[in-house]
């Protein structure tokens, strides 16, 4: 996959780039400021973050299996919101 780094750091698919920029200008022409919040991340990187929210939630008192289902339920609420 080919990435293409944005000027605030974050890395998207190169495919997409002509069009996230043209969103981006029809954006500003419309007087909107729209950044990207998060770019590409590779799998390890994702796991990352999985293993650090598990790791809170077992901070919290939880076990390891209900940390881990706390995890998938926040995910699965994101994902819904997202795209509901």
């Amino acid at each position: 996959m080919n990435l293409t780094r944005l000027s605030n750091g974050k890395q998207v698919d190169s495919r997409i780039y002509p069009s996230l920029q043209k969103m981006f200008n029809d954006a500003r022409a419309s007087g909107l400021a729209l950044f990207v919040r998060e770019g590409y991340r590779t799998f390890q990187d994702q796991q990352q973050i999985m293993n650090e929210r598990i790791r809170e939630y077992e901070n919290q008192g939880n076990s390891k299996r209900r940390a881990t289902i706390k995890n998938q339920n926040l995910c699965l609420e994101e994902y819904l919101k997202k795209y509901k």
